[in-house]
């Protein structure tokens, strides 16, 4: 299947399962259904996939906002997940939840965590186990009927290689 096609079908589950539900709780379901395309796009650790399913979803002024402060536009993020994407043999998980939500206006801010693990070459040109677990406020838009992404700040990280804190 398409991705257009599946984000067509996502978008149609999710409205066919909110009936009965808030807004918040609508909201809530069509945006952890993009999370879920991210994520899935993410395991497939293929990047072309990687690209059209954020390409899709994020806003022209898209922000990464690591916890050092460091900013990533959306241009230069999609040159560090490809270069991600070469170095990884195999993406084991790729988990995002959201934990809080809360909507004002054409604006809904998340409170996201996210579980990730993979395989991939180091430069000792062997092979390690990464594992991230990150928290993040997310700032989603509501632009022309849907939700893009517009921002991801980092306020929490613990990251493991081969089970030691890096």
């Amino acid at each position: 299947m398409s991705l257009s096609k599946f984000f067509t079908a996502s978008a149609l589950f999710a409205s066919t399962l909110s009936m009965g539900q808030s807004n918040t709780e609508r909201i809530q379901a069509l945006i952890q259904g993009q999370y879920d395309i991210l994520d899935r796009a993410t395991v497939k650790n293929n990047f072309a996939d990687i690209k059209t399913a954020y390409t899709t979803v994020v806003t022209p002024d898209f922000k990464y906002i690591l916890t050092s402060g460091q900013i990533f536009k959306f241009e230069p993020l999609l040159q560090q997940l490809e270069l991600q994407t070469k170095a990884t043999k195999k993406v084991d998980q790729a988990i995002t939840k959201i934990a809080g939500i809360t909507i004002k206006g054409n604006t809904a801010t998340i409170k996201a965590s996210s579980l990730y693990q993979a395989q991939y070459i180091g430069q000792d040109r062997k092979i390690h186990v990464l594992k991230t677990a990150t928290t993040s406020e997310d700032t989603w838009l509501l632009q022309e009927g849907k939700w893009r992404f517009k921002s991801i700040l980092i306020f929490g990280e613990k990251r493991l290689i081969d089970g030691k804190r890096v």
